[in-house]
């Protein structure tokens, strides 16, 4: 049977709701030979992945999803086959840690001038000590009876534009390659898809990223023929994989639904290789 792997998933280190070896659990019976961690600016369920993935068959990749910031515009950055254990990268999520606390209990209040009353605390239990952000105040909203859904949690609170919207801090998207590389790993444009303005993917690769997330949940198959074509004629790296966040979050993301072939992943320990040894 063919490999193949998936190369963007989270885990209750961030706003999933699998631990990290649920993830790998999952994996397995999916009939998944190697998945990447990575969660939203934090790298602590690395560890814990991977040593389910020993004892399970599944191969875990080291990642890391940044938020970052281009000309104005948000671009999500994967980090691949880091080492999560490095000092300035770690210390950086520290930070943005402590700041996405402090964004919590600023949605909140602007909740409660809406007249919705809920606690940072509430929010910050949920997230289990994992990386806290919107997706868990949306949880806490669906249990307190203010949305049907997650999804209907941002349509009305939660997205830009509504009562409870603030933005986040983000690196930008230079800083963030940089870091990425002197971690040892490998930047990824993520969904690429999903970018407010085309022009951000050519202003990305001046950036220095080494590959482009091809397959995701949110690109159809036109989508990933015009990446797939853009990666190869840049020089880049390909990538994919679900952006499965688990049961109750993105229910409609399904493991196992957006694979790509293990040769991708392949392909991404060499172009390491090769620019360890330049």
């Amino acid at each position: 049977m063919r490999k193949v792997a998936d190369l963007h998933l989270h885990t209750t280190a961030s706003d999933g709701s699998w631990t990290p070896s649920e993830l790998v659990v999952a994996a397995a019976a999916a009939g998944i030979s190697c998945i990447a961690v990575t969660d939203h600016d934090t790298v602590d369920g690395v560890h814990e992945a991977l040593g389910a993935g020993s004892l399970h068959g599944v191969e875990v990749i080291a990642g890391v999803e940044l938020s970052t910031v281009l000309g104005g515009s948000e671009v999500h950055l994967l980090g691949y086959l880091i080492d999560p254990e490095h000092d300035e990268l770690r210390s950086t999520l520290d930070v943005y840690r402590r700041e996405r606390e402090r964004r919590i209990h600023r949605i909140v209040d602007r909740l409660a001038g809406a007249g919705l009353i809920l606690t940072a605390d509430e929010v910050f239990a949920l997230a289990g000590g994992g990386s806290p952000g919107r997706p868990h105040v949306a949880r806490v909203l669906v249990e307190r009876g203010y949305a049907r859904s997650v999804s209907d949690a941002f349509d009305k609170w939660l997205a830009k534009g509504r009562p409870g919207y603030v933005a986040r801090a983000r690196l930008e998207l230079p800083d963030a390659v940089g870091l990425v590389h002197r971690a040892g790993g490998l930047a990824v444009c993520a969904h690429p898809g999903l970018l407010p303005d085309g022009s951000l993917l050519d202003a990305a690769v001046a950036c220095g990223i080494d590959g482009l997330e091809v397959v995701h949940s949110e690109h159809d198959q036109a989508l990933q023929a015009r990446f797939d074509r853009y990666a190869r004629a840049a020089g880049l790296a390909r990538t994919g994989g679900s952006d499965a966040h688990g049961p109750g979050v993105k229910d409609r993301v399904r493991l196992g639904d957006h694979t790509v072939p293990y040769e991708w992943v392949e392909e991404l320990y060499r172009l390491r290789r090769e620019k360890n040894e330049q």
